[in-house]
């Protein structure tokens, strides 16, 4: 079973709701035109549970795909500004790495995803793959594959000294 999660603002509608404004605007066997957006915005509810505006109907009907059957909102992305890594956020950024390293394979599309829906932040892959480079990382943890958890220490070229990440001796 395919499951379709999207972010969608509290005045939006649901996946379901817009497949009802969708069946009461399609015009009924024998009958040119469905229910007004007047009345379908009187049969609907927006995610707070309140009546939407007609407008809200009339744009959801407008944008509702019939290969998907709803409309792809990207809310999610709302709020995001390009943005240079300053201290606190490359900080944040290493220890999510070393968070993620853990639990599974994490890479640089792996820390962009997280920096734009925890921190809002839009950076190129090749910022975060420098910023991350910088640091001397290697001697962390690593999971070695997806299905195996155990994890493995890896030697990355810093001897007698410790890592500067996890402080773990090397």
């Amino acid at each position: 079973m395919v499951v379709v999660e999207q972010s969608v603002h509290p005045l939006g509608l649901s996946i379901a709701q817009q497949g009802k404004v969708y069946t009461f605007r399609q015009p009924a066997p024998g009958k040119k035109r469905g229910l007004s957006f007047e009345k379908i915005a009187l049969k609907v509810k927006n995610l707070k549970g309140k009546k939407p505006t007609w407008k809200t109907c009339s744009n959801v009907y407008k944008k509702i795909t019939s290969k998907k059957g709803y409309v792809a909102y990207k809310y999610k992305n709302c709020g995001q500004n390009n943005a240079k890594l300053t201290p606190d956020l490359i900080k944040w950024m290493i220890t999510r790495l070393l968070a993620l390293r853990k639990k599974y394979v994490c890479t640089s599309t792996t820390l962009q995803r997280e920096l734009a829906q925890k921190k809002k932040v839009k950076v190129e892959v090749s910022t975060i793959r420098k910023h991350s480079s910088k640091r001397d990382t290697n001697g962390c943890a690593v999971a070695r594959s997806q299905s195996t958890p155990s994890l493995s220490w890896t030697r990355g070229g810093h001897s007698r000294r410790r890592c500067s990440a996890c402080q773990k001796p090397s």
